[in-house]
């Protein structure tokens, strides 16, 4: 483990520090605040997110702020949407039961988000790998269906939400 190694190093001393760890073939932990070192020799960022919760991206420094972002955008567009769906229409309406296919589908919901769940924690164990970072394709690929994936399950994780609080609604009325 490395913490903070470019800390005083002149810049061919950077340089030649850079193509050492880009051609060790070990597991090295960086941690640095050098966001264009990190994007130069790293292949995986793991980074604290909220709750202390430990997120994986493939890729430098860039590539992990880009896919925060992205799923940051998806999560206020989910927001947006189930918000804008309630406060207009459902407001006003009296019908505030489940119907028989979203009460089928609020008691299905719990396995669809634990497949998915063991999923991506297959997923992640899989870029976990040093053997995935040899195959630059497969790695896209793989970090295309991550990322899919989280989108999906924060998909899910809003309609199960939705359907919680609408069938406590009908059952408080």
């Amino acid at each position: 483990m490395l913490d903070e190694p470019t800390n005083d190093l002149d810049l061919e001393t950077l340089e030649v520090l850079e193509e050492r760890l880009q051609n060790y073939t070990g597991t090295l932990f960086l941690v640095s605040h050098d966001r264009d070192f990190l994007d130069n020799v790293v292949t995986q960022v793991i980074a604290f997110g909220e709750n202390g919760q430990l997120t994986q991206n493939a890729g430098g420094y860039e590539d992990w702020l880009r896919w925060q972002t992205e799923i940051q955008r998806a999560a206020s567009k989910n927001a947006e949407s189930s918000t804008g769906k309630t406060s207009g229409k459902r407001e006003n309406s009296k019908k505030t039961t489940l119907s028989y296919k979203e009460s089928q589908e609020l008691v299905a919901l719990p396995a669809q988000i634990e497949a998915m769940e063991q999923e991506q924690e297959d997923l992640a164990a899989t870029l976990a790998l040093p053997e995935t970072y040899q195959n630059p394709e497969k790695l896209k690929a793989l970090q295309l269906q991550s990322d899919q994936l989280a989108k999906k399950l924060q998909q899910t994780y809003s309609r199960w939400e939705l359907l919680e609080a609408k069938a406590a609604a009908s059952s408080n009325a």
